[in-house]
C-alpha cells in the first residue's frame, strides 16, 4: 500500500482553481479572444490541400466558450457569452471558481485564440496542415487544421465548424496533408476572395482537376457547384 500524498492532491486541485487575479488574467485575454474570433465570423472558409482535397470551415458564435475552455459561473449566461465577451459586459463574477481546464490550459486556448485569424488564414509559416478524422480518447472530429510551428491545433466537427482547441496533436491520427489555397465566401457556395495560395500553385490547374466541383463566376468567384 502506497499513501497518498495529500500535499500532491492540493497542489493539483489549486491548478482548476481561479482567485481574482486568474480570474482578471483570463478576463483580458477573453475581451481580446472575442475580438479576433468576430474577424472569422459570418463566412464560409475553404481549405484545399495538396491531394485536392477541400474542407470547409465556420465560426459561430455559440462555439467560442467552447475553444476558450471557461467553465462559466451561471449556464444561463451561455447563449449570451460571446456577446458578453464583445461588448465587455462579461466580468470575473461570471468566471466559475472552480474550472474543467487547468488554469494553465485556459491560457493557452485563450493564447491560440488572439492569433486565431492569422492561423487560419495560413499567415504563420505558410505551413498548416489538413489532418483527417483526428481523434480523441472521448471523441472524433471530421478534420483538424495543425500548425507546427506555433503547435496550434483547431479541430472541426462533422458540421465543419470549429470545436476543439488544443496545442498537442489528437491521440489517433490518421493522415496529414498540406494546406495550398485558402477560399473564404460571404455568400452562399460563391468564394468571392483567395486568402492564401501555395507559391508554386496555379488556380488554372485547380479549376482544371475540379471542374466538377467548382467553375469561375464571371467576375472571377469560384463558385461550388451543388447537385
Amino acid at each position: 500500500f502506497i499513501p497518498l500524498d495529500e500535499d500532491f492532491f492540493i497542489e493539483l486541485m489549486n491548478d482548476f482553481q481561479l482567485n481574482n487575479v486568474r480570474k482578471l488574467r483570463i478576463l483580458e485575454l477573453l475581451y481580446d479572444a472575442a475580438d479576433e474570433y468576430a474577424k472569422c465570423m459570418n463566412k464560409e472558409y475553404l481549405f484545399v490541400t495538396e491531394f485536392n482535397n477541400c474542407y470547409s470551415g465556420f465560426f459561430f458564435d455559440e462555439d467560442f466558450l467552447h475553444l476558450s475552455g471557461i467553465t462559466l459561473s451561471q449556464p444561463g449566461l451561455i447563449p449570451r457569452f460571446f456577446s458578453m465577451c464583445r461588448n465587455r459586459t462579461f466580468r470575473i463574477e461570471n468566471i466559475a471558481g472552480v474550472q474543467t481546464h487547468t488554469y494553465k490550459t485556459i491560457i493557452k486556448k485563450l493564447t491560440n485564440l488572439l492569433s486565431l485569424k492569422n492561423f487560419v488564414e495560413n499567415r504563420i509559416d505558410g505551413q498548416n496542415l489538413v489532418i483527417d478524422k483526428p481523434s480523441t480518447s472521448t471523441r472524433s472530429f471530421k478534420y483538424a487544421l495543425r500548425n507546427n510551428q506555433s503547435r496550434f491545433t483547431l479541430e472541426f466537427d462533422k458540421r465543419n465548424n470549429a470545436r476543439s482547441n488544443r496545442n498537442e496533436l489528437a491521440a489517433q491520427v490518421s493522415s496529414y496533408e498540406r494546406v495550398i489555397f485558402i477560399f473564404s465566401s460571404t455568400g452562399k457556395d460563391v468564394f468571392s476572395e483567395l486568402i492564401y495560395m501555395k507559391e508554386d500553385c496555379s488556380i488554372v490547374k485547380f479549376l482544371e482537376n475540379n471542374r466538377k466541383r467548382f467553375s469561375l463566376t464571371l467576375d472571377g468567384g469560384l463558385k461550388r457547384i451543388t447537385s
